[in-house]
């Protein structure tokens, strides 16, 4: 009896591709793997994959966040080719960025890269400052601890 593994990884060379009698390996590359080796997180990633496939600019994916659009379902609203009447997806989300918030476009706007760079630095510097706070509060908590023996003397 033949069995079909299939694999996804990034880095093809690393596996060796065993064939036998009973077992056929396919090794298949994702951009899923590339990215997550890169370590962008998931949320930022969906949105860095819709602006590849749909051929959107930085300021398109803005809108789009900000209108609360998923990105997984961009695929039912670029069916321009099939579906004429449709406009293309990124004058969709033009204009419905339009009609809602009242302006042709955000303000600043921001690659999803320089977003979640920005969300890293935060996080570390939020980091640096709680650990920097620790001992303090750590020696505050011990020099109230002795304070309270020495009375109970």
């Amino acid at each position: 009896m033949k069995t079909l593994v299939i694999i996804k990884t990034y880095d093809i060379q690393r596996i060796k591709i065993l064939l036998s009698k009973e077992l056929y390996l396919i090794i298949v590359r994702t951009k899923e793997n590339s990215m997550k080796e890169k370590g962008v997180p998931e949320k930022y990633r969906v949105w860095v994959e819709a602006r590849k496939r749909f051929k959107l600019s930085d300021a398109q994916i803005q809108m789009a966040r900000e209108l609360g659009m998923n990105p997984k379902k961009f695929g039912s609203l670029a069916n321009n080719d099939q579906e004429h009447w449709k406009a293309p997806l990124g004058e969709f989300i033009e204009e419905l960025y339009q009609k809602h918030f009242r302006k042709a476009a955000p303000d600043v706007v921001w690659s999803i890269e320089e977003m979640e760079k920005a969300e890293r630095t935060k996080k570390e510097l939020r980091k640096a400052r709680k650990q920097a706070k620790a001992p303090e509060a750590e020696a505050n908590t011990t020099d109230d601890k002795r304070g309270k023996e020495d009375n109970g003397l």
